[in-house]
């Protein structure tokens, strides 16, 4: 199985949208099945990361922030607390 996560950035209107992909490949009927199994599990999780992501984007910008230099972020992400990570 080979499994490719994205998030996209185009120009629209007065901004920008933000949006993520995820693709997956699997190589045959069985490993379909129990990736699809592993998806109805985690999927909402991931969901429900990925749309933290954007709602802190949104935020970011409505806010006139913007990324560093090199556009990336280290975040350092613990559960272990119950805690929501957020952006910097």
């Amino acid at each position: 199985m080979a499994a490719v996560g994205n998030f996209r950035v185009e120009p629209g209107g007065s901004g920008a949208r933000l949006w993520t992909e995820t693709w997956a490949q699997v190589s045959g009927p069985r490993a379909r099945i129990a990736f699809g199994a592993y998806w109805l599990a985690v999927g909402p999780f991931s969901a429900w990361i990925r749309r933290m992501f954007l709602r802190a984007a949104r935020a970011r910008a409505a806010a006139g922030r913007t990324a560093p230099a090199h556009g990336l972020y280290l975040v350092r992400v613990d559960y272990t607390d119950g805690s929501i990570p957020s952006l910097p």
